[in-house]
């Protein structure tokens, strides 16, 4: 049997990957992400902050709630809201504040949060531009939490929504949770490329996406992280669930894959 060829005859998978033109469908203007809902599962995000820099998104109201003026440095939250606005514009966001002014995120706070979500039934996808270090899991109680992020994180994946996760930025070899756990859900750490819609896929790591890390606000700009790198990759989800809502979370990581695939270089 002869190898297939890129002639016009050649009717081969790997053929039709590379005549497809899903690159050029997630670059075009019209992919905004129209009418996806994701949730940001982050800190607190300052929605008057962000109104002013995307004043044509469609932007939750907080009856009864005034923004505090005095905080006119963005938080992580606003920062990755940021970013995901940037990418998918069209997306109605949901905000839910896992820290409550602490430093860092409890698991039994990120677990309850999956759980309202996916019990709601109306998110379609969710960045997780946080993680936990694996070295903090080594006591019975947190073991506990970790196997009930698992399982959280395995209930979203049957329920049919898209989990971003964000890789641990502070160390080479320790992993954070839930990224660790990449078949339910779509890791991320961050890539070498400034290119908002860069994608690159590494079968086989525990970060299996590499996206642009770095943001557009405060010190993001300068400090590239897996938190930014995950927000662009969750911004591209929405591209295609904004395509194609019916999308079960291992299409639209194939369909990642796949478009990494066309954008690395031949």
């Amino acid at each position: 049997m002869n190898a297939p060829d890129d002639s016009p005859t050649d009717n081969s998978l790997a053929a039709w990957q590379r005549n497809c033109p899903l690159a050029e469908v997630l670059r075009a203007p019209e992919a905004r992400g129209q009418g996806v809902r994701i949730a940001l599962v982050d800190t607190a995000v300052q929605w008057d902050l962000l109104r002013e820099r995307h004043s044509l998104a469609s932007l939750p109201v907080l009856p009864g709630r005034q923004s505090d003026r005095s905080l006119q440095v963005p938080t992580h939250g606003t920062l990755m809201a940021d970013i995901l606005l940037r990418q998918a514009p069209g997306v109605h966001l949901e905000s839910t504040d896992v820290f409550n002014g602490r430093t860092t995120a409890e698991p039994e706070a990120l677990v309850d949060a999956l759980a309202v979500i996916r019990k709601q039934g109306r998110i379609q996808a969710v960045n997780l531009s946080l993680g936990i270090p694996e070295d903090r899991w080594d006591t019975p109680k947190w073991k506990l939490a970790r196997q009930a992020l698992a399982r959280e994180v395995l209930g979203c994946y049957r329920a049919g929504i898209v989990l971003i996760a964000s890789a641990h930025n502070a160390h080479p070899v320790l992993q954070s949770a839930p990224a660790d756990n990449p078949s339910p859900l779509i890791s991320v750490a961050k890539g070498p490329s400034e290119d908002p819609l860069f994608l690159e896929y590494h079968p086989g790591d525990t970060a299996e996406f590499r996206g642009r890390g770095l943001g557009y606000w405060g010190v993001t700009r300068s400090s590239p992280s897996s938190s930014c790198a995950a927000a662009h990759v969750a911004g591209l989800a929405c591209r295609l669930l904004g395509m194609e809502p019916s999308l079960r979370p291992f299409q639209v990581k194939s369909l990642l894959a796949w478009y990494a695939e066309k954008l690395r270089p031949a």
